[in-house]
């Protein structure tokens, strides 16, 4: 069945401002993939660089599923000991959850996390798809999200010409894709020399044969020029033909453009063909940070609950050990006071440290099938985890037609058998808002931490059917109000 219409609804409950915190430096991001029509087993890497232990870590990759399809995802080395889970809700949406399961995790360092291996249709033309990553979110051991970045990519389908600046952490590849013999290429990359410098330029093995020069033309400008004058060449194929090697001026986590122009790409006849081309990104992680924590000022703080206060006392203790404000010499005034308040906060929470814990939730269920849902972020979602007196092998999940599962997503609702009637308490953070995709017709659906009215949900496009929100407590029940833990059934136009 044609899904006809997928829209984002938006379920919001509002709680003060943001408390800003530091963070180490922590990037995830698509190493680009290739591969010829109808080939299969084409590898694409997911790449990770963090600077402090992960607990683990979630991304949708959205592709286009007219050109390539998923295969298979595995861990590598980075990932062995961890759980992932995997599910593709529609065409091209693929999810990825990266778990700790059984006190492992996730060291510091950089690498590939997952390979995926995908397909390429054999009813296409050369093509360039790009892999868009979303939801990405990377969590600690103690399952406090991080701030983090991320960088998407490409799957380049043999055929194509093109010239890409990859994604890194010091050292950035320049790829070339070409189905003629390349005589020459030359071109301009720019970046903010306020923080990195280009240190050297170096040739792999495709362009080894090839003569090389590189020259500042202003500051974070710099001119490349591939040439021979004995006629060398980079025969038509796909890789690298250049590596990048920088420097960091400052200790700094952050990402950095790297952005491409002037491009000339010649055959051996010196005509230039037509290229596509396509921009980088260089990850810059601090290694200064250490134990005392990261010195950069940013957006986010998972140690805190909707009323201002810290409800996860390992945050408190890592927090209160900073000792002062070395941490936070970058953070303006009205910033310093918000720490301030926060570090009263935290030696109040450690002082007193059962009644500094995280949201409960309490859900009823009946003997037999129950909506539910999931109201608060968790580091474990696995079903069992979250209803462990829920029969097994009894989740799931609706998206046109029925779906057994075993991974909850919050603002997801789900059909789960239980063998008696009893109640479950879950423990979490808490949701303050969270955006859903309805198809047409009917969705299953669930709320956030705290009971919302229906008619609290923003729906701009007016695509809700009014008096369609149902509940079900052994039999289905008209309902006006989205209860913590629970699932809905919901219509749309």
């Amino acid at each position: 069945m044609i899904k006809l219409k997928r829209i984002a609804l938006l379920i919001v409950l509002w709680f003060g401002s943001p408390i800003y915190i530091c963070a180490q430096g922590n990037f995830l991001w698509i190493q680009d993939g290739n591969g010829s029509i109808g080939s299969n087993g084409n590898t694409v890497s997911v790449m990770l660089a963090n600077g402090e232990n992960l607990g683990g870590f979630q991304l949708t990759l959205n592709y286009d599923y007219t050109v390539i399809q998923v295969e298979e995802v595995s861990d590598t080395d980075m990932t062995s000991g961890m759980e992932v889970y995997d599910s593709e809700p529609e065409p091209g949406q693929l999810n990825i959850m990266v778990l700790d399961m059984d006190g492992n995790n996730i060291p510091s360092g950089s690498g590939t996390a997952l390979e995926i291996q995908f397909t390429v249709s054999d009813s296409i033309e050369s093509t360039i798809a790009p892999l868009e990553l979303s939801n990405v979110v990377l969590s600690d051991e103690e399952g406090n999200t991080l701030y983090s970045e991320y960088g998407s990519g490409y799957f380049f389908v043999n055929g194509v010409n093109a010239m890409r600046i990859g994604g890194g952490i010091e050292s950035v590849s320049v790829d070339l894709y070409n189905t003629f013999t390349v005589g020459g290429v030359q071109f301009t990359i720019a970046f903010d020399p306020e923080l990195v410098i280009l240190e050297e330029i170096n040739t792999t093995p495709r362009s080894n044969a090839m003569d090389l020069s590189y020259s500042d033309i202003a500051p974070g400008m710099i001119t490349v020029l591939l040439y021979s004058f004995n006629l060398d060449s980079v025969i038509d194929n796909s890789g690298s033909i250049l590596s990048l090697e920088f420097s960091y001026l400052y200790e700094y986590s952050g990402t950095v453009n790297l952005d491409l122009s002037n491009v000339a790409v010649s055959n051996m006849d010196g005509i230039t063909e037509e290229v596509e081309t396509f921009d980088g990104e260089l990850y810059l992680m601090d290694d200064e940070g250490g134990d005392d924590g990261p010195p950069e000022c940013v957006l986010d703080c998972p140690g805190i609950d909707e009323a201002g206060e810290p409800f996860d006392p390992g945050f408190c203790e890592w927090f209160t050990d900073i000792q002062g404000d070395a941490c936070f010499d970058d953070c303006d005034e009205d910033i310093m006071e918000e720490l301030d308040d926060l570090l009263a906060e935290c030696e109040e929470c450690l002082a007193d440290p059962e009644n500094c814990g995280g949201t409960d939730v309490t859900v009823d269920n009946n003997l037999d099938w129950n909506l539910v849902g999931l109201p608060l972020a968790v580091d474990n979602p696995h079903y069992l985890e979250i209803f462990p007196d829920a029969v097994e092998g009894t989740l799931f999940s609706f998206d046109i037609t029925y779906n057994l599962d075993s991974v909850l997503v919050n603002g997801e609702g789900y059909w789960l058998r239980f063998n008696d009637a009893g109640t479950t308490t879950i423990t979490g953070a808490p949701l303050n808002e969270l955006t859903i995709t309805l198809d047409l017709d009917w969705n299953l659906i669930s709320g956030i931490s705290e009971p919302i009215s229906v008619y609290s949900i923003s729906d701009p496009n007016g695509i809700i059917v009014e008096g369609t929100l149902f509940g079900f407590d052994l039999t289905y029940v008209l309902s006006e109000e989205l209860v913590p833990g629970k699932g809905y059934w919901i219509r749309t136009f």
